[in-house]
Formats: C-alpha cells, sequence, structure tokens
C-alpha cells in the first residue's frame, strides 16, 4: 500500500560524540604518560561519557514521533485523490522549515520534487495512499460523503504508521468533529490534532502535502500521455471542460478516470444523453 523510508544519516552520526571521547579518554595511556593527570582525565571523560550516553537516552525516550497526514486531488473531476502520511521525530520540524519544507501549492514542481527526496531521507516513515476516480465514484453512488471518506482514508495511513501524535489537514468544516472520526475509526486514545490549513501550520504536515502532490502530478502526466491533455483536471479549467466534451461525443461515455458523480461530469453525460434521444 505504502512505503517506508528510514532515514539513516541520524541514526549513524548520533554516536559519534562518545567514539570520539572514548579515544580521547585512551589517549594519555597510550602514549605513556604514567603521570597522576592521565589518570585524571580518564576518570573525567568517562563521566562527561556517561552523562552523554544519559542524555540521549532520555532524550531517544522522551523524543515523540509526529506524524502529518494531507491530501491533493479533492476536487478535480479527473484523475486520482493521493493521500500521505509523514512520520518524523518532533524535533525535526526546525529542519523541515529550513529546507523550505512549506505547503505544497505555494511551491513550484521542480521544487516539491527535489523537496520529496529531502523529505524521504529524514521521515522515519512514509506512506502514500492512491484512490482512483472509479473508487471515489463507487463511495459516493453508495451515499457516502467524500469528508467521510476522506477520514477513512486518513485513518488508514495513520494505521500503518508508528506515531505519538498526529496533525491532519480538516476536511469537515468543524476540524475537531473531523479529527474525532478519524481517532474513533483507529479506535485510539492517542491525540489527533485536527485543523484547516493544517499544511500551512505544521511542517509535518506540510511535508505529507508535497509528498501526496507530486505523486499525483506524476500520474496526472501518465494519464496525458494515455488519454490526451486534458489539463489540471479540476472542473474550473476550460481545457478540462473542453475534454469531457469532446470524449462524450465521440465515445458516448467518459473513460475510467473520470468522476462521474461530480457534477461537471454527470451534466455534460445527461445532455450527451439527450442529445441522443429519439
Amino acid at each position: 500500500m505504502g512505503t517506508s523510508a528510514f532515514s539513516g544519516t541520524c541514526a549513524e552520526t548520533r554516536y559519534l560524540p562518545f567514539f570520539v571521547l572514548s579515544q580521547i579518554s585512551q589517549y594519555p595511556t597510550e602514549r605513556g604518560f604514567a603521570l597522576p593527570i592521565a589518570s585524571q582525565i580518564k576518570v573525567e571523560v568517562s563521566e562527561l561519557i556517561r552523562l552523554l550516553i544519559c542524555y540521549q537516552t532520555v532524550r531517544e525516550v522522551t523524543s515523540q514521533c509526529i506524524a502529518g497526514v494531507d491530501e491533493a486531488g479533492r476536487g478535480p473531476v479527473i484523475g486520482p485523490l493521493v493521500l500521505a502520511g509523514v512520520v518524523i521525530r518532533e524535533e525535526h520540524s526546525d529542519v523541515l522549515v529550513e529546507w523550505g519544507v512549506r505547503d505544497s501549492k505555494r511551491l513550484t514542481p521542480k521544487r516539491r520534487e527535489a523537496l520529496e527526496l529531502t523529505i524521504q531521507r529524514i521521515a522515519l516513515q512514509v506512506e502514500v495512499l492512491e484512490i482512483s476516480a472509479a473508487e471515489i465514484d463507487t463511495q459516493r453512488f453508495a451515499k457516502r460523503s467524500l469528508n467521510d471518506l476522506e477520514a477513512e482514508w486518513m485513518a488508514m495511513i495513520l494505521q500503518h504508521l508508528q506515531w505519538d501524535i498526529a496533525y491532519v489537514d480538516a476536511a469537515d468544516v468543524i476540524a475537531e468533529r473531523y479529527g474525532q472520526t478519524i481517532q474513533n475509526r483507529l479506535g485510539t486514545e492517542k491525540p489527533i490534532i485536527s485543523e484547516h490549513k493544517a499544511d500551512q501550520n505544521y511542517p509535518v504536515v506540510a511535508a505529507a502535502s508535497i509528498l501526496a502532490k507530486v505523486r499525483r502530478d506524476r500520474r496526472i502526466t501518465e494519464l496525458h500521455k494515455q488519454y490526451g491533455d486534458f489539463g489540471s483536471g479540476y472542473p474550473s479549467d476550460p481545457q478540462t471542460r473542453q475534454f469531457l466534451m469532446e470524449w462524450i461525443t465521440k465515445h458516448d461515455e467518459f473513460p475510467e478516470i473520470v468522476r462521474v458523480s461530480w457534477e461537471t461530469a454527470s451534466k455534460i453525460l445527461l445532455a450527451r444523453k439527450q442529445q441522443t434521444l429519439p
């Protein structure tokens, strides 16, 4: 369903100070010093190592894993909805900010692609879920709201991740209710912070929004090659509407990449049926 990525950089370097200090502590005797100061250096350095180990242990115990979940492609009439979840150490939020991670809508496509690699490098886990247009239609025709579906899919992502606190971009007008819905589906007491514009307020959610947007953009590029250039896929895009009208005129039905449960598509389909009536 998704992928997990663990950054080895932190794990490889966090114990470096202990190694260096251990070498320093051996230096006086290895050089043949038989002075009282040599023993004193070893005692002091050994104590410092002990303190560092205690600090590292406490840090690892108290450092929380935070998750961020966001989506890309909620509104389009063409193409999939993509949701992504990212888990990082809480203290790495500032690192994401320093790298320029922010709401994906404020970044260029090239910048998002560059940041995708950066995010995957620091992330403890990454999970991406792609929902096809056909699956969305099936659920929508079963009278399920898109808000409820997104909450279910976000819960599925969080179920595959290990986290202490989760932050999600709320789809419901009542943000707290959306978070509670996800929490109920998971059956967990762990806190889920649900806010509007969470991708602007929490770097980990911004990271998730970038991964979701990059995945969807790639999928749209693939669909353009297969079906022709239909633009962005959003109902407000004239090129998208033109594509839909030309396709339905030629084929009498939409391809599987179109969300026929969307009003834009259903109106075009209805108009086509009326034209073909005897």
